[in-house]
Formats: structure tokens, C-alpha cells, sequence
């Protein structure tokens, strides 16, 4: 595994019941914490998102967060260089 290559996970975050703080004011949070959130469901207190695997320690310790279950683990490769952005001189077959 290359050393750009990162380790990520599908998350579903299971909020406190009840929530001490605003639903908003937790989404930001986690966001802060380095979860991308694809979706909320206040009425179940569950926010979808992913994040990297190492991450999802630090997220399940926050204060509002109740558990944090890992949906699919994965790893994601850097996207292989655009040919086009080659700046370097081609020849021309002459």
C-alpha cells in the first residue's frame, strides 16, 4: 500500500438520546472531526458519513456520540495522474 493510499470507512454515527447539544451544532462537530456527512436523520439521531479508519475513535469518544458503527472499510487510492497535465516535451515522431 503507498503511503498516499487511505484508509477509509462508511460510518453511521449514532447520537446521545438525549442530545445535549443542537443537531446542527453536532453535525458541525463531527464535521470538524473529519467525517464527511452524506446524510442526517434527526428523527433517529443517526448521521451517515465517512472518514478515515483512524478517526473514528476520536468521534466515537465525543460527548454526544453514543456509538459509531463501521458500515464498509475500504481503501482509497490517489487518482492516477491526467496525461494531459504532462508538461514534459513530446516527440513528434520525426
Amino acid at each position: 500500500m503507498d503511503a498516499q493510499d487511505a484508509e477509509l470507512a462508511d460510518v453511521v454515527v449514532i447520537l446521545a438520546d438525549p442530545l445535549p447539544l443542537r443537531l446542527e451544532e453536532a453535525v458541525e462537530q463531527l464535521r470538524g472531526a473529519g467525517l464527511t456527512v452524506d446524510d442526517v436523520d434527526a428523527e433517529n439521531g443517526a448521521i451517515e458519513g465517512t472518514t478515515q479508519v483512524g478517526l473514528i475513535k476520536p468521534i466515537q469518544s465525543m460527548p454526544f456520540v453514543k456509538y459509531v458503527r463501521k458500515v464498509f472499510e475500504y481503501t482509497a487510492e490517489p487518482p492516477s495522474p491526467d496525461p494531459s497535465d504532462d508538461e514534459s516535451p513530446e516527440s513528434d515522431g520525426k
